[in-house]
């Protein structure tokens, strides 16, 4: 595949990502920020003092023809194979370079997020060694393949929340 080929499909793998970046914030920062009201009370501010440790989030959308079969809505992939030979999500996630997985389905007016999870991707470097995975041919323009892991196989640490609409 070509650098200009590889630059399209990139882009047609991210573009629910782009279009509902704006949810996903609010949805991490409802989930990792919020008040302290031990320091709002010792430390004379009049509201809140929110503190974050920097951290990564890869994330994953799905469109909603996924989220209608049962098998993949128990489920999330990661790429791990491109027909470029590059190297791949869950390459990157072994070396360590994300700390968590946000993982949705849109609805079919892709409007909306109706169901997510955010995974620690700590506890999936842990557990995920020698796990049963399920390699799946990606159906995007220019051939991949998919890891497919099966959420009940992770401890239940994994999961830091889910939201099912």
């Amino acid at each position: 595949m070509n650098e200009n080929n590889h630059q399209n499909n990139y882009g047609n793998n991210i573009r629910l990502e782009k279009k509902f970046a704006q949810q996903i914030k609010a949805i991490l920062g409802m989930v990792f920020i919020g008040q302290n009201p031990v320091l709002d009370k010792t430390e004379a501010t009049d509201f809140l003092i929110l503190r974050i440790k920097p951290f990564t989030v890869a994330c994953r959308l799905r469109t909603y023809g996924y989220f209608l079969h049962p098998k993949w809505t128990n489920q999330f992939t990661i790429r791990c194979e491109l027909s470029s030979g590059g190297k791949t999500e869950i390459t990157k996630i072994r070396e360590g370079y994300a700390d968590y997985l946000f993982y949705g389905f849109v609805d079919e007016a892709e409007e909306n997020i109706i169901k997510y999870f955010i995974g620690d991707l700590d506890v999936f470097r842990n557990y995920e060694q020698g796990m049963k995975i399920e390699i799946c041919k990606n159906k995007d323009k220019y051939p991949s393949k998919l890891a497919a892991y099966a959420i009940k196989d992770f401890p239940s640490n994994f999961i830091i929340k889910q939201y099912n609409r």
